[in-house]
């Protein structure tokens, strides 16, 4: 039987900041087994809505018993999100690509702004794993870990919204911005 995963957190920051601090996410100290991150497409839909396909390149957190059963130590996800400027959502969609044979992992992050200086977030996962007897052993060891690395995510999204705040967006590309003296 396949487990889930959710957890919701609010953001004390208005939702333009929240999702450009997602898109600055990666690289970043607490999330080193982020590898590589591709953007395969990106368009704007006739709902005038952003949507992106990304694949992602990660390091799998897991047990050497688990690369002896077959599951790689790489792992390749499927990304898409779309952001709904109007609406002032943006929907993150993901599911990995690598080892889909031995687990599946179909993971659903929603940004939706509460009120102007407010971000809610909801992440929610599916985890399904199809290895026989110690199925349920493995998920419950992908919710653990999914936990640790939701927690890790959410205060790199707090810091990098901080640092918006504080320093600019553009601070975050390493460019520094001088005040305007006109």
């Amino acid at each position: 039987m396949p487990k889930l995963f959710t957890t919701t957190h609010t953001f004390q920051h208005p939702f333009d900041r929240v999702t450009s601090a997602f898109w600055r996410k990666y690289p970043n100290d607490l999330a080193t087994h982020v590898k590589a991150i591709d953007v395969t497409e990106r368009t704007i839909n006739a709902d005038g809505q952003l949507v992106t396909n990304r694949i992602m390149t990660c390091e799998n957190a897991i047990p050497p018993w688990l690369t002896a059963v077959g599951l790689p130590p790489v792992c390749h996800v499927a990304e898409t999100s779309i952001v709904d400027p109007q609406a002032q959502e943006m929907v993150v969609k993901s599911r990995n690509l690598t080892g889909s044979s031995l687990i599946v992992i179909e993971e659903t992050c929603t940004y939706t702004a509460q009120n102007e200086s407010a971000t809610h977030y909801k992440q929610q996962a599916k985890i399904t794993s199809f290895l026989p007897f110690i199925s349920g052993k493995f998920e419950q060891f992908t919710v653990n870990n999914m936990n640790k690395k939701s927690a890790e995510g959410l205060k790199t999204i707090e810091n990098l919204c901080e640092r918006i705040q504080n320093e600019g967006v553009l601070s975050l590309l390493g460019i520094k911005q001088t005040p305007n003296t006109q």
